[in-house]
């Protein structure tokens, strides 16, 4: 029994070993960790004394797992660590060979050669609100791809040709949750370049999924991830600046997106590192600033624990410096991206704790109101745990983030949809408009907003029309018996110019919050040329 062990033991091993080197020859590949039905039948098999012995109390723990994806294999270790400890199991068991068992098992490697398009639908959602926090969500590139994963690396699909760019099933996406969604990820190679194979396309058809969350007021992200912050300092900051400029060029052509987030792994505890960082950030900002449009500059970091405490402090007190006056700092940083341990009942307040020991003053709140706590979307949106922490997070940081994204139609996207927007949309004071039609706009606007850029346009085009005929009929003579003649079709295309404008200003989150000043200088307008109107005819009747 012990030599077929070790000869088990040796076997992953080498398929270890073997999988890191194609990984370090090739291009880097996605993974994420996910006990998935498949994988607790092959733990199950794995308990016959050839190999290592799993106990069934350890599988039965690992089943509340099930299909929840993990980012990084430490969330994973902690999910089910957490699991372990609820089933009343000494953390031990989960050590040693068992544990690189369930982890190679749970490894999801997610290639790139046969990506579908990705196409979104919003299910009838309506447009994003304003909100009081950044609710943000991660698309991993492989939720709209075809491709199976764990697939040997030296084995290639068949008919690849064919499946390239296959268009799948529309996702629906409940756009209305969500401030900004990162797509993941576009990856750096050794030297800090951009990789030839990636799952980022610029081509006009991949663009379509970031014009559709545009259209619900949506902002993209595009994640830089590169493994290693160490290995990529020392190779490729020599040539920082052409990775810059390679950055620039690939959000601001199509398919065009909002911002990047950065993900480096392995922040070292060095401050020559840490400032090394804080200059890459600057340059990027200043590159960014050049351009026509606005671009938000994010970071992907570890949450500040015993093991990691002084890399993230040093990072963050070069990216915040200390300040004594309350003003408007040029942070180079949007947003700190965050994922939390389980359970959430305490990391977020240890994170808190952590931050309010290591700043003080105006760089504490800087930071605080940066950081985006990132989450696995509950099974259970009713949970009372995930409400709690939405309020801790609304109250205490700068948002809330969910990896992957809630998708698809069913009932427990749309409670998680209603727990965040009862949480995070703003208590405006409604204006006149939404105070007269608060009961009946709610599913009108969710057809209004995503459309709003065409009924502009319509609105333009109907008011040019009735201005050129109103003030030309003044002078000229045929053109105001025109407008007789067909004086109730003017009158038509008046009304619902004005429906477009009223739907607009009660529906349209750019325009609502100003829409009483908008409503009464409108109807001061339209009283002057009422009077206007009556004047002139008043002084018309007493020609001959």
């Amino acid at each position: 029994m012990r030599v077929t062990r070790k000869v088990w033991l040796f076997t992953l091993f080498i398929s270890l070993m073997t999988s890191s080197a194609a990984l370090s020859d090739r291009q880097l590949e996605a993974v994420s960790y996910k006990i998935t039905d498949q994988d607790l039948k092959t733990l199950q098999q794995a308990k016959e004394p050839e190999a290592t012995q799993l106990p069934e109390s350890l599988i039965t723990a690992l089943t509340p797992l099930q299909n929840i994806e993990y980012a990084m294999v430490d969330l994973f270790d902690n999910a089910v660590e957490q699991q372990l400890k609820t089933a009343g199991l000494p953390v031990d068991v989960y050590s040693g060979d068992q544990k690189t068992l369930i982890q190679h098992t749970a490894q999801k490697t997610h290639g790139m050669d046969d990506l579908a398009a990705i196409q979104w639908k919003s299910g009838g959602c309506g447009c994003v609100q304003d909100f009081t926090r950044v609710v943000y969500g991660f698309y991993p590139y492989w939720m709209g791809s075809d491709k199976k994963v764990d697939q040997p690396q030296n084995k290639k699909p068949e008919n690849q040709s064919e499946k390239k760019d296959t268009p799948k099933e529309t996702q629906t996406i409940n756009f209305s949750l969500l401030s900004r969604i990162a797509y993941f990820a576009v990856y750096l190679d050794q030297t800090g370049r951009l990789q030839e194979h990636t799952p980022w396309r610029q081509e006009k058809h991949q663009a379509e999924f970031i014009k559709i969350a545009h259209k619900y007021r949506t902002k993209v992200d595009l994640v830089i991830h590169h493994p290693d912050w160490r290995t990529w300092y020392q190779t490729a900051m020599a040539r920082e600046s052409g990775m810059i400029k390679e950055l620039v060029r690939l959000v601001t052509t199509c398919p065009m997106v909002d911002g990047v987030t950065l993900y480096f792994e392995a922040y070292p505890e060095k401050d020559a590192y840490a400032e090394k960082f804080k200059t890459l950030l600057d340059n990027l900002q200043t590159a960014f600033q050049k351009t026509e449009k606005p671009f938000s500059i994010n970071v992907m970091m570890p949450a500040m624990s015993e093991k990691n405490q002084n890399a993230v402090r040093l990072f963050l007190s070069h990216v915040f410096p200390e300040t004594h006056e309350d003003t408007q700092t040029n942070d180079p940083v949007d947003l700190l991206i965050v994922f939390l341990e389980q359970p959430t009942t305490y990391t977020k307040k240890e994170m808190r704790y952590a931050i309010e020991k290591e700043f003080k003053g105006y760089q504490r709140r800087n930071v605080l109101r940066k950081i985006v706590p990132v989450i696995t979307p509950p099974v259970d949106p009713e949970n009372q745990q995930f409400k709690d922490d939405l309020i801790y997070f609304e109250n205490n940081f700068g948002g809330a983030g969910f990896w992957p994204l809630p998708a698809g139609g069913a009932g427990t996207v749309k409670q998680i949809a209603a727990s965040v927007l009862s949480m995070f949309r703003k208590n405006e004071d409604y204006q006149i408009l939404q105070i007269m039609l608060q009961n009946h706009s709610a599913g009108f606007c969710n057809w209004i907003c995503p459309n709003r850029n065409l009924l502009k346009m319509i609105f333009w085009a109907f008011l040019l029309f009735l201005g050129v005929c109103g003030l030309g009929s003044t002078w000229i003579c045929e053109l105001r018996a025109f407008r007789k003649k067909y004086n109730g079709y003017f009158l038509g295309i008046l009304l619902l110019d004005a429906a477009i404008l009223i739907s607009l200003l009660t529906c349209d989150p750019d325009l609502m919050n100003h829409s009483t000043e908008i409503f009464i200088i409108l109807m001061i307008v339209l009283t002057f040329y009422m009077v206007f109107r009556q004047v002139r005819k008043m002084r018309q009747a007493g020609y001959p």
